[in-house]
This record gives C-alpha cells, sequence and structure tokens, in this order.
C-alpha cells in the first residue's frame, strides 16, 4: 500500500492508534499527531512480516513513528494451548483427590480448568497481532476444552480416591474389608 500526502489525526485502536501493518507499506510526506493505541505503536504498529517505508527509509524495525511488535508464534501460542489442557487436568486431578468426591471434582475441575482456559486465551489474545482469527472462537475454544479437560481430571481422580477410601485391607486377610457408611 502506498500512502502519499495524507494526514492521521486522533485515531484510536488496540494496536497501532493509525494503522496496524503486517505487509508492504510505503508512507510519502504523510503527517501523524494525537494517535493514541490502547495495546501497542501509537502512529503505526508494524506487525510480523510487515515492512514499512518512511518516506523513503527503512523504519520496519521500530524507528520513528513505527513500533516493531512481535507477536505470538503458532508454536508458542500452540504450547500456551497443550500447557492449559496439562494444568487443567492436572487442577482436577488434584481436586478428584482432595475431595474423594467425583460430582465434586468434576465441579472443581471445571471451574478451575475454565479459568485456566481464559488465562491461556487472554494471553495468545494480548500477544498475537494476525488480524486474520477470530478471538471469541479461540477464547470459547480455549474455556471449554480446558474445562472439559479439569472436569474429566477431577471426575476420574475423585472416583478413585473415594472407590480406595471405601475400602480397607486388614494386613492379614488378602480381601478388602468395606466400610459401612453412616
Amino acid at each position: 500500500m502506498h500512502l502519499n500526502n495524507c494526514s492521521f489525526l486522533n485515531n484510536y485502536a488496540k494496536n497501532g492508534g493509525a494503522i496496524f501493518n503486517q505487509g508492504t507499506l510505503r508512507i510519502n510526506n504523510c503527517g501523524f499527531h494525537g494517535n493514541y493505541a490502547y495495546g501497542e505503536g501509537d502512529n503505526i504498529c508494524n506487525g510480523k512480516g510487515g515492512k514499512v517505508i518512511v518516506d523513503g527509509k527503512d523504519c520496519s524495525d521500530g524507528t520513528g513513528i513505527v513500533h516493531y511488535a512481535e507477536s505470538y508464534s503458532a508454536t508458542k501460542t500452540k504450547w500456551i494451548t497443550i500447557g492449559g489442557t496439562i494444568l487443567s487436568i492436572g487442577a482436577g486431578i488434584a481436586a478428584g483427590i482432595l475431595t474423594a468426591n467425583p460430582v465434586a471434582g468434576f465441579a472443581v475441575g471445571a471451574a478451575v480448568g475454565a479459568g485456566i482456559g481464559a488465562l491461556s486465551a487472554g494471553l495468545i489474545i494480548e500477544h498475537k497481532f494476525d488480524i486474520n482469527y477470530d478471538r471469541a472462537t479461540l477464547a470459547a475454544t480455549l474455556i471449554i476444552s480446558d474445562a472439559l479437560s479439569g472436569a474429566f481430571g477431577g471426575c476420574a481422580a475423585g472416583s478413585m480416591r473415594l472407590a480406595m477410601t471405601s475400602a480397607t485391607y486388614d494386613g492379614i486377610n488378602p480381601e478388602f474389608t468395606y466400610l459401612e457408611k453412616y
């Protein structure tokens, strides 16, 4: 894209108050004033793979009015997602073991898993500047999948712990003696 003799005044956005770029942008004789980004780059935010030439000078690395923002790679995003799932399962297992109740383990695991999913989604959304993905779908997918992972871990561990505490081994007789519940 080529911009010639333009003015960018009092614009506001998350990243790149006036312009967010991931392509090739050539700017000649343009003015920027009063632009604000609540994320990164008040005037121009240049994302990964972007190139910005201002009045003949390459500013892609964050020189002058251009701010370079390093976006999370697909690999880093994948590891955040996998880590969230593992943490959710672990939290569910811990809840199930501590409560010795599959229903409580399920509920606590699901709640903690949803929280972990929300944190993972927030981290990815905050640091991924690619405009070609749906943030709401990403958040919903991570929250639901981590909630289910935590619920599964909690229910499984709660069931096993309940089964283990419902029986005792007397050490002499190789059979289990079941405790009566009052």
